[in-house]
Parts: C-alpha cells; sequence; structure tokens
C-alpha cells in the first residue's frame, strides 16, 4: 500500500553551497536546492523526490524522513553560472594581563578567525543562497546574521544575492589564548597590553609603563654601545696598519713628508679609539644603572595572586 498525500508545503528555490569532495566542482560553484520546510501535521517518509520548475523537470533528490516542522535541502543541480572564493585568515590581539609574578607575566590574546565568502552570481539566480560554514575547531563565532541556523559541526548562513553581482560573507570566529611574557627579555610585547590599561590598576599600569620605558632606554643604550665596539674595532685594525706603515717606511730618509702624514692619521686614530671607549663606559654604566632599577621594579610587580 503506497500512502498519498496531497497538500501544501513552504519551499522556495536557493543556492545551497557545502563543498563536498564526492560532488566535482561544488568547493567553486553552489548546488541549486529546493529548500522545503515541513508543517505540523505530517510526517513525509523517506525516498526519491523529483523537483518541477516553472513547469519542467528539473532534477531529482532523496528525501530523508522529514517531521513536522522540520525543514531540509534537497540539492539537484551544480549551478556553474555562480562562483564562490573562499579565503580564510588569522588575526591575533592583545586581550588583558592576567596574572604578573617574579618578572613573568601571564597574557590572553584574542585569537580570530575571518572567512570572507565572496559570491559572483550569473544572470539567473534565486533570491538566497545558504552557506554552510564549517566550525572552526575551538572558536566560537560572533555576530552572525539573522536566521542563521547551528548545523551539525557548523553554520547554516543565509545570504542575499541578486542576478549579476557580487556579495561576500564575513563570517567571523574567536577564542581566548594565553600566553607568557619575560619581562625582562620581551618588554615590547608588554606595551601591546598597556593600551588597555584602564583594566589595571592605576598604580600597577603606572609602574608597567614604567618597565616599558626603561628597557627601550637600556634597549637603546645597548644598540650604541654595539656600534661603538665596532667602531673601536676597525679603529683599531686600522691604528695597527699604520703602525706597520711607519715600521716600514722608519728607515727610508727620502719618506718625511709620508711618515707626517702617517702620524697625524695615527693620532686622530688614536684620540678617536678613547673618545669611543670613554663613551662605551659611560653608556655601559648608564646601562647598568637602569637594569638594576628596572629588576628593583619588577620584583615589585604583582597581579592576580597575594603576595606572601
Amino acid at each position: 500500500m503506497v500512502a498519498m498525500i496531497n497538500d501544501h508545503l513552504d519551499g522556495e528555490d536557493v543556492f545551497f553551497y557545502r563543498p563536498d569532495q564526492n560532488v566535482k566542482g561544488s568547493a567553486r560553484h553552489p548546488l541549486r536546492a529546493a529548500r522545503l520546510q515541513n508543517g505540523k501535521k505530517l510526517t513525509l517518509e523517506a525516498g526519491p523526490v523529483a523537483i518541477f520548475a516553472q513547469g519542467s523537470y528539473v532534477g531529482d533528490a532523496l528525501l530523508k524522513r522529514l517531521h513536522p516542522g522540520e525543514t531540509v535541502f534537497l540539492p539537484y543541480a551544480l549551478d556553474r553560472s555562480t562562483h564562490i572564493e573562499k579565503k580564510q585568515t588569522q588575526q591575533t590581539k592583545p586581550e588583558r594581563l592576567v596574572a604578573i609574578a617574579d618578572g613573568v607575566i601571564t597574557a590572553e590574546d584574542r585569537e580570530r578567525s575571518i572567512t570572507r565568502y565572496v559570491v559572483s552570481t550569473g544572470d539567473r539566480t534565486p533570491k538566497r543562497i545558504f552557506i554552510y560554514h564549517e566550525r572552526t575547531a575551538g572558536f566560537l563565532a560572533i555576530g552572525l546574521p539573522p536566521q542563521t541556523r547551528p548545523a551539525a559541526d557548523g553554520y547554516l548562513i543565509p545570504l542575499p544575492i541578486g542576478p549579476g553581482r557580487k556579495s561576500v560573507l564575513l563570517v567571523k570566529e574567536q577564542r581566548p589564548v594565553r600566553r607568557t611574557i619575560t619581562i625582562t627579555a620581551d618588554a615590547e610585547a608588554l606595551g601591546l597590553y598597556l593600551e588597555k590599561a584602564g583594566q589595571l590598576p592605576k598604580a600597577l599600569a603606572a609602574k608597567l609603563k614604567s618597565v616599558v620605558k626603561t628597557r627601550r632606554a637600556i634597549a637603546g643604550l645597548e644598540r650604541k654601545i654595539g656600534r661603538l665596539r665596532t667602531r673601536i674595532a676597525d679603529i683599531a685594525s686600522r691604528s695597527h696598519e699604520l703602525r706597520k706603515n711607519l715600521k716600514a717606511i722608519e728607515k727610508t730618509a727620502r719618506a718625511t713628508a709620508l711618515r707626517r702624514a702617517l702620524l697625524e692619521r695615527l693620532t686622530n686614530a688614536v684620540k678617536a679609539l678613547d673618545s669611543a671607549t670613554r663613551n662605551v663606559t659611560t653608556f655601559d654604566l648608564r646601562r647598568r644603572q637602569l637594569s638594576d632599577g628596572l629588576r628593583s621594579t619588577i620584583k615589585s610587580l604583582r597581579l592576580g595572586q597575594k603576595k606572601k
């Protein structure tokens, strides 16, 4: 015996985008589908469905058992006149400082995954496309469009479209990620979180800003010392060559003018060497003073735990 039903169900002609490795081209093109919403009275049994549109047969599909109130998509053809481009990017933004102890900071970042769908349609299109977006593991979607429905391991997102135009859908997902920062080694990273210093006690925020400023000053002195030491090595090498040249001509009677020029160059080199050495000593002393003060400040930093 065959059950016969003659009834109207709500439905619409739509595009349905869900890439399937068994359907060639489905990563670039959507499927044409009938979106069928069952009423509250009957259960439709599973079986093959023939689909007609505008008085013509357009394809067939397989219907799973459909209970009252459920909605189903019946894809019946691949629409190659519509192209879909999908691109995913990752962003990480500093969010807040969680804890500070013994010069090590625990910070929380906001890691964001942004998926961009660009739908370029042909001349004959339905009014909407439903895009199945697979949930990024560990992430939570934010700001999804109205009428988005959760689906197995993802979201079913409607997007209005029209003939011969481009439509864009952005799906944003995010998750919190914790990281550790060693203040003495990575003060620049700490500086990124101080833009949100309003979340911290004022005294602590002031100390952290001082730490960043001091660490930058120390780094600047270290760069200067490095450049000076390179210069000292160059001057020492040049002075050695000048002394060798002077020794080579010390018994040459006609080399008076050359000897005088070499002596003048050697004198200038010695002066430059003395000046550079004094600067290294001065900068290194200042660096040590700043480092001692920095260590003292770091010991006093506490967040997220009680002092022992």
